[in-house]
């Protein structure tokens, strides 16, 4: 991903990252270590039920952990088998967890759509705390009453178009200041 930012950056003046579900926490976290390398990051992400935290939960009491598409069991396994004997990496590097980043100060404007029954939208909205927090441009829309990648199914959610026009709109109202 990094040599594509590069390829990119010389091309573009602007990049905009997006990503959904563990493309979100692989956006995120190239921004952070782009950051870290003091390359030049992207004017702005648009997330859609991201993952910030791939620390391992075995005690979720979100009402949406279980019984749902996306289960926390099942969010546990994926983890597992992404990390594999890196999990514990997951407890102390943002680039794994970017919810864990302490200096999110001057962090790109970032757009996030959330799913209301789905055990990731805690996760954002802790994120969004942070990020704002630290002095950030950030918008979140919590759509109510879809389940986890409910974005890919325009043919069950209407939701999703309303959700794709907010990141368009969001990405339009904001250009200028990109």
């Amino acid at each position: 991903m990094q040599t594509a930012n590069t390829w990119a950056v010389q091309h573009y003046q602007k990049i905009i990252f997006s990503g959904d579900s563990a493309g979100g926490n692989l956006v995120t976290a190239l921004t952070l270590r782009l950051r870290q390398n003091k390359d030049k990051e992207p004017a702005a992400l648009l997330l859609f039920y991201p993952s910030f935290d791939l620390r391992l939960v075995t005690n979720d009491q979100s009402p949406y952990a279980n019984d749902y598409f996306l289960t926390r069991d099942w969010i546990n396994q994926l983890i597992v088998g992404y990390l594999q004997q890196h999990t514990v990496n997951a407890e102390t590097d943002p680039l794994i967890s970017p919810t864990i980043e302490k200096n999110l100060t001057h962090f790109p404007h970032t757009v996030i759509v959330s799913a209301e029954c789905d055990p990731l939208c805690q996760e954002a909205y802790e994120f969004v705390n942070k990020l704002k927090a630290a002095g950030n441009k950030v918008d979140h829309l919590v759509v109510p009453k879809v389940l986890h990648a409910f974005a890919q199914f325009f043919d069950l959610y209407p939701e999703a178009e309303e959700a794709l026009d907010y990141m368009a709109e969001k990405v339009k109202k904001n250009h200028d200041s990109y």
